[in-house]
């Protein structure tokens, strides 16, 4: 037995993922039935968020804070999400509850602990959360370095996106490294509100309040003030960045 398969069911965009989660089971059957093994790019290897669903269920809490009503959302010990206060309580539950199926529960003790060092650093005490088991989800590997680095800056302290940029070994990845996090999944714990444009500005952010938001988590955490008069005088705190950019 011969197995025809149009090149375009690999290429379509947004096709790869649908179609071989409905066909890849069906070609290994077949090649299976001929007594070969299908060939390694018909073969379904879901992804790992994908792979957990089929075990664990992802659930969802919202706790106070000195900023407002926080959301966390988590399978097992992982933390998989986690929003800022949005307009009101219950847009921050139903943006949890849209993703990926979460629903509201109880958090089990090593979620409650980010909890809680969420809640402390807000209240204003530097506070390191890396301890934090995350599931990034469907990042790609240069994002996850993004992450990696950011999430070891230091509460309190910034630095800036050609930073990074260059730890990754290259100025000029400053704008990717922007992308990358701008579309952060969890924020706080992976402290994207730290890192600052070049010369300290303060660039776009992506959760509810915006820059005010980034403005303000700054200042309780203590962030350095310095610099002239520039463009975000009008906000609550302008930040000298903790490193070069």
């Amino acid at each position: 037995m011969r197995l025809l398969v149009c090149s375009t069911v690999t290429t379509g965009p947004g096709c790869r993922p649908r179609l071989f989660a409905t066909f890849a089971p069906f070609l290994e059957h077949l090649a299976a039935a001929a007594g070969r093994s299908a060939p390694a790019c018909f073969r379904w290897f879901p992804s790992p968020r994908k792979a957990h669903s089929m075990t664990a269920m992802e659930a969802y809490t919202l706790f106070p804070t000195a900023l407002g009503s926080c959301g966390i959302a988590w399978r097992g010990d992982t933390v998989t999400s986690a929003r800022l206060p949005d307009d009101t309580p219950a847009q921050t539950a139903r943006k949890l509850a849209s993703q990926n199926g979460a629903q509201e529960g109880d958090p089990p003790a090593a979620v409650q602990e980010a909890i809680t060092a969420i809640q402390t650093l807000f209240a204003g005490e530097k506070t390191d959360l890396s301890f934090v088991s995350c599931d990034f989800g469907d990042a790609d590997p240069f994002a996850r370095s993004v992450y990696q680095i950011t999430r070891h800056i230091p509460a309190g302290e910034t630095t800036t996106y050609g930073a990074i940029a260059t730890e990754l070994g290259d100025l000029r990845l400053s704008q990717r490294v922007g992308w990358a996090l701008g579309r952060n999944p969890i924020p706080i714990i992976m402290p994207c509100h730290r890192v600052l444009g070049a010369d300290g500005k303060l660039t776009g952010f992506s959760a509810t309040g915006g820059v005010e938001m980034k403005c303000r988590m700054l200042e309780i955490e203590g962030a350095q003030i310095g610099g002239g008069p520039g463009l975000f005088d009008d906000l609550p705190l302008a930040v000298k960045p903790g490193g070069p950019s």
